[in-house]
């Protein structure tokens, strides 16, 4: 087999650039067979939504790591496509967090997913722009984005952090107006587009949707006038408190189980801070016992403590 030519080859003491190309000739074959067996981990997910270069890299790396081990790198791989099917997060997973969702009928929940047409952003790309029409209602599949304006003097505003599991655009949509602020990945992202007619059938002929949408419109303007109020009057740690509680709201934002994912120039990005002023703000929060801080991971022990903090 060209595994075998390759691993005996690649013992050799002195290699040459003919034994590199030969190398890289057989990893390309042996990546092709890998495949076969990786493709089964990603079962119901489009595959076009995965980083393949990523996917190889590991393989490659993995396969100098065992050489000469052909079912400790199966393993390995079929670990890997394990791992990375818990991290890759589909439209199935957000519409399984979603109210509205679950209340329709499997008819109905199909015709609406049917209609969803999904979208992946780099950081720095808009979901929407300001002045857009609203032809969308829009739902995060994955990822983070924020709601911001920006003036003629370039100075920005920030509206709402929108992480996955999160469902946005609905006022625009039923305003029938132009949007009104920019929405920009601050990471990767995927998000879903639901088309305003579908919207608007949901809300012409569903109940527990109308429900969610008040409920949501409700709980918006309580954030917007919350984040209004903290802007002008919190400290930082305060402000960094608020943002990191608004992130586990339980009817915009839910399914969080109290765990975020996210950097501290993200955060800083939503908050209006400096890096280091989120971390010494981040430290002192933890030092009051309301939160464990990680590599870019902020686990939530007291988010009652961060809602009140600084009141």
């Amino acid at each position: 087999m060209a595994i075998c030519e390759h691993e005996r080859a690649a013992a050799g003491n002195t290699p040459n650039p003919t034994d590199a190309t030969a190398a890289a000739a057989a990893d390309c074959k042996y990546l092709e067979a890998l495949l076969i067996v990786v493709l089964p981990c990603f079962e119901g997910m489009v595959l076009r939504h995965c980083n393949l270069r990523l996917l190889q890299c590991r393989i490659l790396l993995f396969r100098h790591l065992h050489s000469g081990h052909d079912k400790s790198l199966i393993r390995g791989i079929l670990s890997l496509g394990g791992q990375l099917k818990q991290l890759m997060r589909s439209l199935e997973n957000l519409l399984a967090a979603s109210k509205w969702a679950s209340a329709l009928s499997a008819e109905d929940l199909q015709r609406a997913r049917t209609a969803v047409v999904i979208r992946e952003l780099q950081p720095g790309i808009y979901a929407c722009r300001k002045g857009d029409p609203s032809n969308f209602w829009f739902g995060v599949i994955d990822g983070l984005l924020k709601a911001e304006s920006l003036s003629e003097t370039g100075k920005a505003v920030t509206f709402a952090t929108l992480p996955s599991n999160s469902w946005f655009g609905e006022g625009s949509i039923l305003k029938g107006e132009a949007r009104k602020y920019d929405v920009i990945a601050l990471r990767d992202s995927r998000v879903a587009l639901m088309p305003a007619a579908t919207f608007f059938w949901l809300l012409d002929t569903n109940i527990p949707f109308n429900r969610f949408i008040l409920t949501q419109l409700n709980e918006r303007l309580g954030q917007f006038m919350g984040a209004f109020e903290h802007d002008r009057l919190d400290e930082p740690e305060a402000r960094v408190a608020h943002t990191i509680a608004d992130m586990l709201h339980p009817q915009l934002y839910p399914n969080r189980e109290g765990r975020i994912e996210i950097s501290n120039e993200e955060l800083g990005h939503l908050v209006g801070a400096s890096r280091q002023r989120v971390n010494q703000a981040l430290h002192a929060l933890e030092k009051s016992g309301l939160i464990k801080v990680a590599y870019r991971v902020i686990t939530v022990l007291d988010i009652e403590g961060l809602r009140t903090f600084g009141v």
